[in-house]
C-alpha cells in the first residue's frame, strides 16, 4: 500500500511544471473562448453582471498581490469561520454548566456543534456545485450568508430552549457559513498551482489561529457577561471582519455571462470518471477514518481538562493550544504537500495521532500531559487536510472545476464523520464514570480506544502494507522492554478472527486474548461467548492464548480451560459482583459492601459515583431478582456520602432481606437466623487476599 501511494502522490510534485504550462496555454481559449495575449472584457466586481473594458493580462499565478491578497482574505474568513468552529467546545462547557442548558444531556448539546460543522461540510458540496454553474450569483449569495450568520448569532442569543441553539447557531449558522466560504474553494485553483498545497495551509492556518485565540477572549467574555451577550458581541465581530474579507475574495478568470456558443457549466460533470481513480478512493477513505477519530477529540477535549482541573483557565487553554498547534501544522504540512509526495504526510498523520491517543492521552492524569497530547494530536491530526488541495489536483488535472469537486466532496466526507464520530465516542463515553484511573481516565478509556482504532487504520491494505493498527503493535513490540498484548472479539465473518489473530502474532503480540463475542454483542446476554473460536486459536498459534466469557460461578473457571485448553482466563464483569470468585467463595453482599467502604475510608479520594457502582454491582449479583432491588437502587442513587451508603446497607437492606439491623461496628443488633449461615468479614478478607 505504501508503495501505491507513493506512485499515486508522485505526480503530484513532478508534474507541476507542465500542469502550469497546459493551464496558462488554456486558460483564455477554453474558458473565456479569447486569444492568447489576454485581452479581455473584465468585470471589476466578482459576480456583478456590469463589465468594463480591461485590456491586458491576466494577473500572474503564483505570485503577485492580487494573489496573496486573495490568500489573506481567504485567511480572515477563516480565521472567523472555522476558528469559531474550533472554539465551540468552550460554549458546550459553558451550556453544561449554566442555565438555562445545563439540564440537558452532554451529547444532546454536542449535537449544536457537530450539526453546524456537518451542514458546513456537507453543504459547501452543494453551494459549489450552484455557484459554477451560476457564478453571476457569488456576489448577492455571499452578502446573503454573511448576514444569515450575523442574524443567526444574533438570535441564538435570545435562545431560552436547546433546540432554539440547535436550529439557530448549529442548523441556521452552518446554512450561512458555508455558503460565506464557498467562493474560496471556487477561486483557489484560479491563483494558485505550484504553491497550492502553502496557499492552502496559509488559509486554513487562520482556523487554528482563530482556534487559538477565541477559546481564550470569548471564555473570559463567557465569564464575565454569560452567553447571551458574548453571542452579540461575537456576531458583531463576525460581520464587521468578514464584510472587509469580501473586497478581497475575487476571481482571477472573470465571470462571464452564459452565450449560445459558451452555454452554463451542467450543475455536475458528465464525465465522472475521476470517482473512479485510485487517489480519489484512498483519499476519501482515510478521510472517513481520520475524521472519525478527530472531531470527538476537539469536541471533548475540554471537559475532559476540566475533570483533571477545578479552574477555568486550563480547559480553555487546552482548546486554544490544539487550534493553535493545527495552524502552524497546516502551513508545515501545506508546504510538504508541494515538494515531497502528500502520501508520506498522510502516513505520518496517522501514525503520530495513533500513538499520541494511545500513549499520552490514554496515561494523561495531570495537566502537563494532556496539554503534550493537545499539541501533538491538534498539530498532526488537525492539520489534515492541508493534503486536500494538493490531491484534489491530482484528481482534477488541468480542470479546476473537477479540482474544486473533489475538494468539495473531501469536506463532505469529513462533514459527515463530524456528527457520526462524536455521537459514537458520546455513546462509548461512561459518563457515571467519574474515577481518575491510571489509563483512560474519567470514563473516556473507550472513547479512547475508538480514536486510537481509528486512526490506527485496520484494513486489509493496511495489513498487507505494514500500517495502522499493525504498525502500532508492531512498532511497540519492537521498542517497549515490557510485553505488548492485543485482545480482540470475533470477527465477522467468524472465520476472519483466526486471520486477524495470526497477523497480531507475526507483528509481535507476545498474548492474544479473545472475548469471543461479536463486537455488537455488549453485554452477556445477547449470547453466550463462542468458546470454540478461542478453542481453534490455541490450536494454531503458538503465543499464549487467554480465554474471555462465559464465566459466572467458580465451576465455569475449570469447564472453561478444560474445553479451550487456553493459556489463562480473564474475567471482568462477574468479578465486579463477586471479587472472590476465584476462590470459590460468594460472600455476603452485604459483607463484601461493608468491607469496600472500610478500604475507601482508610484509602479516601474515590469518588461517590465509584463507591455507588462498587456497592450497586456488589448487591446486584445476588438480590437482583428480589423485589426490593429497585428501591434500593433508588435510595444508592440518592445517598451523598460513604456514610450514608454504610448506613442504608446495615439498615435498611438488612431488613429487606429479613435480617436484623447491625451495629455501628458491624454486629447485628438481633440474632440472625440460626439457619442462614453466612461466611464472616474476616474469611471474606481472606478470599479477596487469595485472590
Amino acid at each position: 500500500m505504501e508503495h501505491a501511494l507513493h506512485n499515486v502522490g508522485q505526480s503530484s510534485t513532478t508534474s507541476l511544471p507542465t500542469q502550469v504550462h497546459r493551464r496558462e496555454k488554456c486558460e483564455n481559449e477554453h474558458r473565456l473562448g479569447l486569444p492568447e495575449n489576454g485581452s479581455t472584457s473584465a468585470t471589476d466586481i466578482p459576480g456583478s453582471n456590469k463589465s468594463v473594458d480591461f485590456h491586458g493580462p491576466l494577473p500572474p499565478i503564483d505570485e503577485g498581490k492580487h494573489a496573496w491578497l486573495f490568500c489573506l482574505s481567504a485567511c480572515v474568513f477563516e480565521i472567523f469561520i472555522w476558528g469559531w468552529n474550533n472554539t465551540y467546545g468552550i460554549f458546550q462547557e459553558h451550556y453544561s454548566t449554566h442555565p438555562p442548558f445545563d439540564t440537558s444531556s452532554a451529547a444532546s448539546i454536542s449535537t449544536i456543534g457537530t450539526a453546524s460543522l456537518g451542514i458546513q461540510h456537507i453543504g459547501m458540496l452543494v453551494f459549489v456545485l450552484f455557484l459554477q454553474r451560476y457564478p453571476e450569483y457569488i456576489k448577492a449569495s455571499v452578502w446573503f450568508s454573511l448576514v444569515l450568520c450575523v442574524g443567526s448569532l444574533l438570535l441564538s442569543s435570545f435562545a431560552t430552549k436547546l433546540w432554539q441553539m440547535i436550529v439557530l447557531q448549529g442548523v441556521t449558522f452552518g446554512i450561512g457559513s458555508g455558503l460565506l466560504y464557498s467562493p474560496i474553494l471556487i477561486w483557489l485553483p484560479e491563483w494558485f498551482l505550484a504553491k497550492r498545497g502553502l496557499a492552502g495551509g496559509l488559509i486554513f492556518a487562520g482556523g487554528g489561529a482563530g482556534g487559538f485565540i477565541f477559546p481564550l477572549a470569548l471564555g473570559a467574555l463567557l465569564d464575565k457577561v454569560e452567553f447571551r451577550w458574548t453571542l452579540r458581541i461575537w456576531a458583531i465581530m463576525f460581520g464587521l471582519c468578514c464584510g472587509v474579507g469580501l473586497f478581497g475574495i475575487k476571481a482571477r478568470i472573470p465571470v462571464r455571462k452564459p452565450t449560445p456558443e459558451r452555454p452554463r457549466q451542467p450543475l455536475f460533470p458528465k464525465d465522472l470518471s475521476f470517482m473512479k481513480t485510485p487517489v480519489f478512493f484512498c483519499l476519501t477513505t482515510i478521510t472517513i477514518v481520520q475524521s472519525s477519530g478527530l472531531f470527538p477529540v476537539s469536541i471533548f477535549i475540554s471537559t475532559y481538562t476540566s475533570s483533571l482541573s477545578s479552574a477555568a483557565l486550563p480547559s480553555k487553554l487546552v482548546l486554544a493550544l490544539f487550534n493553535a498547534a493545527t495552524g502552524i501544522f497546516f502551513i508545515i504540512f501545506g508546504r510538504l504537500c508541494d515538494s515531497f509526495p502528500y502520501p508520506y504526510v498522510i502516513m505520518g498523520s496517522g501514525l503520530g495521532c495513533a500513538v499520541a491517543v494511545f500513549v499520552l492521552w490514554g496515561f494523561a492524569t495531570s495537566l502537563p500531559w494532556i496539554f503534550a497530547f493537545t499539541i501533538v494530536f491538534g498539530g498532526l491530526g488537525g492539520a489534515f487536510p492541508a493534503v486536500w488541495p494538493t490531491a484534489a489536483t491530482e484528481v482534477g488535472g488541468t480542470r479546476d472545476d473537477i479540482t474544486t469537486i473533489a475538494f468539495g466532496w473531501f469536506t463532505v466526507v469529513q462533514g459527515v464523520m463530524s456528527i457520526v464520530g462524536p455521537i459514537i465516542a458520546a455513546t462509548l463515553h461512561d459518563t457515571k464514570n467519574e474515577e481518575k484511573t491510571r489509563y483512560g481516565a474519567f470514563g473516556y478509556r473507550n472513547v479512547e480506544i475508538f480514536i486510537d482504532l481509528n486512526l490506527g487504520c485496520p484494513q486489509e491494505a493496511a495489513r498487507d502494507g505494514h500500517y495502522g493498527a499493525y504498525l502500532l503493535v508492531s512498532s511497540m513490540a519492537n521498542s517497549f522492554t515490557v510485553p505488548v498484548s492485543a485482545k480482540l472479539r470475533l470477527c465477522q465473518p467468524q472465520p476472519k478472527t483466526l486471520e486477524l489473530a495470526q497477523q497480531l502474532e507475526a507483528s509481535g503480540a507476545s498474548w492474544i486474548t479473545l472475548h469471543a463475542r461479536t463486537v455488537s454483542a455488549r453485554r452477556r446476554r445477547q449470547g453466550a461467548a463462542d468458546l470454540s473460536e478461542v478453542k481453534r486459536l490455541k490450536e494454531h498459534l503458538r503465543v499464549p492464548i487467554i480465554s474471555n466469557g462465559n464465566v459466572r460461578v467458580f465451576d465455569d473457571l475449570q469447564n472453561n480451560l478444560e474445553y479451550t485448553g487456553a493459556d489463562g482466563l480473564m474475567v471482568g464483569e462477574t468479578l465486579l459482583g463477586n471479587p472472590c470468585i476465584f476462590a470459590g467463595i460468594v460472600p455476603d453482599p452485604v459483607d463484601i459492601s461493608l468491607e469496600y467502604i472500610d478500604i475507601c475510608k482508610e484509602y479516601p479520594g474515590t469518588t461517590m459515583t465509584t463507591v455507588q457502582n462498587h456497592v450497586r454491582h456488589f448487591i446486584e449479583f445476588q438480590c437482583q431478582r428480589r423485589p426490593w432491588y429497585s428501591k434500593f437502587r433508588s435510595a444508592l442513587k440518592a445517598t451523598n456520602s460513604i456514610e450514608s451508603i454504610e448506613s442504608l446497607l446495615m439498615y435498611k437492606v438488612e431488613r429487606w432481606r429479613g435480617r436484623p439491623a447491625r451495629g455501628t461496628n458491624g454486629e447485628e443488633l438481633e440474632e440472625a437466623d440460626s439457619t442462614d449461615e453466612e461466611p464472616s468479614r474476616q474469611h471474606i478478607a481472606e478470599s479477596i487476599d487469595l485472590f
